[in-house]
């Protein structure tokens, strides 16, 4: 684990430059250039709400604790900040999956150069699908400041300005140092995808399906405590579930998350990191045979 950790540091200017590269190229050549990462969330956010809400009549359980019995945020939101709060944190997932199994075999040249620390490649995906959520985060706070105002002034209420403030100086920022444990399992994922990937070429073909799992087998679209009491355990095997619900704890319901629990993930997204690196530097010898 220090071997990997002093390898990647060492390297570290050049991870800088290579993620802001694929930053800047994400959305290179199109109209609206990175305003396509503030509008993607919005149109998948309607299209769930609508599908969710409008045809199937779903309701999101309130909590006599939620920020929405002592901050005025219009019920009918209710529903879609809950569910926004758990696509953002799938979002980054789904984007290591879909895109890690050709990360290496779309890099021939990189491949077949020595000096090229090829590890670098998955993480540099690992860090832009990271700083991608954390903008929908901030999105998610914004929104959820500006609905609270307007629910304020159509209701005539008076916002509790105390409990406003701790909102935004306590809860938000641990909600985005919340965010950071899901850096060590997105870099192990896709570690252990690109070297899956760079031997299997079919494993890009399962990217969607993997997605879909993990966003039906996880708390997105409904509360865990919605699922039956022995199941409940099995959901938490999926890496973005405790992260999803403590999410909402923070910034919907009003309470604190277990901070065990929350420990226990920390080190096992470190355990996960170092298991990652170590297989894909394990294999990455023979990846010129098959590139």
């Amino acid at each position: 684990m220090q071997t990997s950790l002093n390898q990647i540091l060492a390297h570290r200017r050049l991870l800088k430059s290579l993620v802001m590269r694929d930053l800047a190229q994400r959305y290179q050549g199109t109209v609206l250039g990175a305003g396509w990462a503030l509008l993607y969330p919005f149109l998948m956010l309607g299209m769930y709400v609508f599908v969710f809400q409008s045809v199937f009549s779903a309701r999101w359980p309130s909590h006599p604790g939620s920020v929405t019995s002592s901050l005025p945020i219009p019920e009918s939101l209710y529903f879609a900040f809950n569910l926004f709060a758990g696509l953002l944190v799938v979002s980054s997932f789904s984007e290591v999956i879909g895109r890690a199994p050709r990360i290496v075999s779309d890099q021939p040249q990189l491949v077949r150069r020595v000096v090229f620390p090829l590890p670098l490649l998955a993480m540099v995906l690992s860090i832009s699908a990271w700083l991608q959520t954390l903008l929908q985060c901030l999105i998610l706070v914004v929104v959820l400041l500006l609905s609270m105002l307007l629910g304020a002034s159509l209701g005539g209420m008076d916002i509790d300005i105390g409990l406003l403030l701790a909102w935004l100086l306590v809860r938000v920022p641990l909600a985005i140092g919340l965010l950071s444990l899901l850096l060590p399992f997105l870099c192990a994922l896709a570690w252990l995808l690109s070297a899956a990937g760079t031997y299997i070429k079919d494993l890009s073909q399962l990217s969607p399906a993997l997605s879909a799992a993990l966003m039906f087998l996880g708390p997105v679209f409904y509360p865990i405590s919605s699922v039956p009491e022995a199941m409940q355990g099995f959901l938490y095997l999926n890496p973005a579930s405790l992260v999803i619900e403590c999410l909402r704890e923070l910034l919907l319901l009003g309470l604190w998350p277990s901070w065990s629990a929350l420990c226990g993930y920390g080190l096992l997204g470190m355990a996960a990191f170092g298991l990652g690196y170590w297989l894909f530097v394990r294999v990455q010898a023979g990846f010129a045979d098959v590139v």
